[in-house]
């Protein structure tokens, strides 16, 4: 029953084109639909009860932009119930400072909820992200696909930056916009430090929480 919630949820949260097709696909539901997490394919379990046609289910995979959940898992390795809507893959930029100029980054965004944004800064695109060693200001400015500027700030703690929840927020609503977002963040206490990046196309964020539990 709970999975049968799940995924009339899912289904109302598409346009309603996409909620039909959906509904036309199901023969019936008797048992569990596995999820995709982490960019696995969608697959029937117990095939006898549930059938699902691939092609809608590729429609909806595409809508889901550049984004796609997963969940965070445990100092074991084990996934938890938190799940987090992020980039599919890295986003590329430029970080400058006192040492080099224009150097590349890659930059992955979490979103947890609406109101919970991070923002992983990896600088000269290595493996391991930005770390600060106590936590300080950022300056968050975005500029939306219709020129709206947003003057926003996040805080460093641990190898991220995050948002407060009203920042959060207005970065949220501004990305389901869609069309593309550019980034300048600056470290307020090392004006120098400068990380610049766009995303081409940022819709399809809030169809991706549709996939989590």
């Amino acid at each position: 029953m709970k999975n049968l919630i799940l995924l009339i949820f899912i289904l109302a949260g598409c346009n309603s084109y996409e909620s039909k097709r959906y509904q036309d696909t199901i023969s019936k539901l008797e048992e569990e639909l596995l999820l995709c997490k982490s960019g696995r394919e969608i697959d029937t379990v117990h095939k006898k009860s549930i059938t699902v046609n691939n092609e809608a289910v590729e429609e909806f995979r595409d809508s889901l932009g550049i984004w796609e959940a997963s969940y965070f898992v445990d100092d074991f390795g084990d996934e938890t119930d938190q799940g987090v809507v992020h980039n599919s893959n890295l986003i590329n930029g430029f970080f400058s400072n006192t040492a080099t100029q224009d150097s590349p980054l890659n930059v992955n965004i979490l979103v947890v909820k609406p109101d919970k944004i991070s923002i992983m800064l990896y600088e000269y695109a290595r493996n391991n992200p930005m770390k600060t060693s106590s936590s300080r200001p950022f300056k968050v400015n975005v500029k939306d696909a219709d020129g709206n500027k947003l003057r926003l700030t996040a805080n460093s703690g641990s190898d991220r930056l995050t948002l407060g929840p009203s920042h959060s927020r207005k970065l949220y609503d501004s990305m389901i916009k869609g069309g593309t977002m550019e980034f300048v963040i600056i470290d307020r206490e090392r004006p120098t430090s400068k990380y610049t990046f766009t995303i081409d196309e940022t819709s399809g964020i809030e169809k991706a929480f549709l996939l989590l539990k």
